[in-house]
């Protein structure tokens, strides 16, 4: 079986560093994409703009966090996650999230380039919380 990802986006919303109770660094940011598409039997071209969910953590997370910025562009590779919980209301609900295992910076404002040789080791569910994983 085969997970794998592979996005080349900018830089949205960037939520503070968090540890686990195990000390690893957890980041969180929104990665923007864009797919550029013509409608049938139409001649214009029609823009779509989705959002992703991007978590790393270890030492990817940690040095990530002080080279981004919004408006960035980033490759990121990584796995799609799918996660549950139950919100205030009741309600189940799905929440889908890109585990960051290689990223890098495209921008080109000589900032320096930051890709995670070896892939951090994903937590294991003790490690997590049902808020961890919370539509921001």
């Amino acid at each position: 079986m085969i997970n794998n990802v592979v996005l080349v986006g900018y830089v949205g919303v960037i939520a503070p560093l968090k540890f686990l109770k195990t000390g690893v660094a957890v980041m969180d940011f929104q990665l923007a994409t864009t797919s550029i598409h013509k409608r049938p039997g139409n001649a214009d071209m029609s823009k779509t703009t989705s959002w992703h969910s991007v978590v790393l953590f270890g030492k990817a997370a940690d040095t990530f966090y002080k080279l981004i910025k919004t408006g960035d562009l980033v490759y990121v590779s990584g796995a799609i996650n799918y996660n549950y919980f139950i919100g205030k209301d009741g309600i189940k609900r799905q929440v889908t999230k890109i585990m960051g295992d290689t990223i890098k910076i495209l921008t080109k404002d000589g900032r320096q380039t930051f890709s995670e040789p070896e892939p951090a080791p994903l937590p294991t569910d003790n490690d997590l919380d049902d808020k961890d994983f919370e539509i921001q």
